[in-house]
């Protein structure tokens, strides 16, 4: 009775909203935002509600509900960005429009290709269109970007922040890829974010820092004014030169010719459908069962990173070329007897950094569990918890501490096939001048059996460290006890340049 309830409730959902495209749907050609994309939607918020014995079913009976061809659509209401000029950002639009001129028409023809599909799934959620330029800000719109500090795809995810906002990340899929599913995981977050702090400024800021970053400078500063923070210096540098390089990137987007610039896409996004295939199956058997080449397949669903749908589904749904579609799902008894046999169960990508959760609203505790990878039983033993009834705000333990046993580190290593100084410095912790130094080499060159001594510092007493901004090699010298030169030493570093995120690993003398 439920999932009928939530099956009328979504339908009329999309009556509401499939009137998003410009134009009827016998004028389209190929290009454009089908209704399909809006049932992607629809699906997200159920598979919230589902759990995980009857997700696919759920998915599998909204990918059938009726789309009205011209249903009547009222556009939600949303708070437009204030648009502000002032010396920063101005520096941002001379730099963009100057030093950084080449790449930045780069990142325009590249995100014009999808502007049309991410601007409407942003009115679809009450947000403003011009959040489009965020991605371009983020990364250019390469959907599969990867930062430094390990944030993915157009919006760069972080895990557990994918994850709390509805995306799959596992052994087989990585949805931070895909572009329809990830906008519409920054929909949900930035949406959250200006409910939280009632201000798109606040709200981007947290986007880039973090909410809990931003609400301690609020705190401190005692203000709701992004521009009194950054003037203070309460939030980091990369914040509060963010929301000058987004208003920057706004304005340019805005007028583009007026500042030299053009916003043509290099090829337009096609009009896509769900379908749905037996799973697992290769990519390749359902693009040529589908009359399609499997580069145009591969493109549209960049999250099925090893080149198939998953295991843990006995169907899934695909994006396909709307002109392909009906082909494909006619073809669904052909490609049963192709599925991949033998699969493992996708395996959860757990994030190590995380030990504590603050819980949202809506979030449960199996939903968390599940997050981070671990049991409900788990959780509750960490936190004392009797029942599984938790409050919005209430800070949860989700990792126990972990402890590390020291390492005793061998005296001699005997060289193999295919290793070389650089791979055995670094798994013994120490480094290749060190065993060149106490091998008396004069060279980098290595033969198979040879033995040479490693007499190298215990891997125990190394540790990682995860750049801050601010930092500096003098600074985690003078903290962790040790010099800039043996940082520089193990960690094979020739300049004192540190990136925001970047891990080094830091030694006691």
């Amino acid at each position: 009775m439920l999932r009928l309830l939530l099956l009328l409730v979504i339908s009329s959902y999309l009556v509401s909203c499939a009137s998003l495209s410009s134009k009827p749907e016998e004028d389209e050609g190929d290009n454009g935002l089908n209704y399909q994309v809006l049932q992607a939607q629809a699906i997200q918020k159920v598979e919230a509600l589902d759990d995980e014995a009857n997700e696919h079913q759920g998915r599998t009976e909204l990918a059938k509900a009726p789309v009205p061809e011209k249903p009547k659509y009222i556009p939600p209401k949303y708070e437009m960005i204030p648009q502000k000029t002032n010396a920063k950002v101005e520096k941002w639009i001379e730099y963009y429009s100057v030093k950084d001129r080449e790449r930045f028409q780069r990142f325009l023809s590249r995100g014009a290709k999808y502007k049309e599909i991410v601007q409407s799934l942003l009115i679809v959620n009450g947000l403003p269109p011009d959040l489009y330029y965020l991605g371009i800000l983020e990364s250019g719109y390469v959907t599969d970007a990867v930062s430094h500090a390990g944030a993915v795809g157009p919006w760069q995810f972080m895990r557990p922040t994918g994850r709390q906002y509805g995306l799959k990340i596992n052994s087989y899929i990585d949805e931070r890829l895909d572009p329809i599913r990830s906008t519409l995981a920054a929909a949900r977050y930035l949406k959250e974010l200006y409910r939280i702090k009632k201000s798109w400024y606040l709200a981007l800021a947290a986007y880039n820092a973090g909410p809990g970053r931003v609400r301690q400078a609020m705190r401190r500063g005692g203000t709701r004014s992004f521009w009194s923070l950054s003037r203070r210096r309460l939030l980091p540098y990369d914040t509060r030169e963010y929301i000058p390089q987004f208003l920057a990137i706004l304005t340019i987007g805005q007028d583009p010719e007026k500042y030299g610039f053009h916003e043509e896409p290099n090829k337009m996004f096609p009009q896509v459908e769900l379908v749905k295939v037996p799973s697992p199956i290769s990519l390749e058997h359902v693009a040529n069962m589908g009359g399609l080449s499997l580069e145009k397949l591969s493109t549209l669903n960049p999250h099925l990173i090893k080149g198939h749908t998953p295991p843990s589904v006995k169907s899934y749904s695909l994006w396909v070329p709307k002109k392909r579609a009906a082909r494909v799902k006619e073809q669904y008894a052909t490609l049963e007897p192709l599925r991949i046999k033998g699969l493992k169960p996708a395996r959860f990508i757990a994030s190590r950094s995380h030990r504590y959760h603050r819980v949202r609203r809506g979030q449960t505790l199996s939903g968390i569990a599940r997050h981070y990878g671990t049991t409900v039983k788990k959780i509750k033993r960490l936190n004392g918890l009797k029942g599984s009834q938790v409050l919005v705000g209430q800070k949860l333990k989700v990792r126990g501490k972990v402890t590390k046993t020291r390492k005793v580190v061998a005296r001699y290593h005997k060289v193999r096939r295919g290793e070389n100084l650089t791979a055995i410095a670094q798994r013994y912790g120490t480094s290749v001048s060190h065993i060149k130094s106490i091998n008396r080499l004069k060279t980098s060159r290595l033969y198979v059996g040879q033995k040479i001594k490693l007499r190298g510092q215990p891997k125990a007493l190394k540790k990682r460290y995860r750049i801050r901004s601010g930092d500096s090699l003098i600074k985690i010298a003078k903290r962790f006890g040790t010099t800039v030169q043996k940082l520089k030493s193990i960690n094979q570093l020739k300049g004192n340049k540190l990136l925001r995120g970047q891990y080094i690993y830091v030694a006691r003398n």
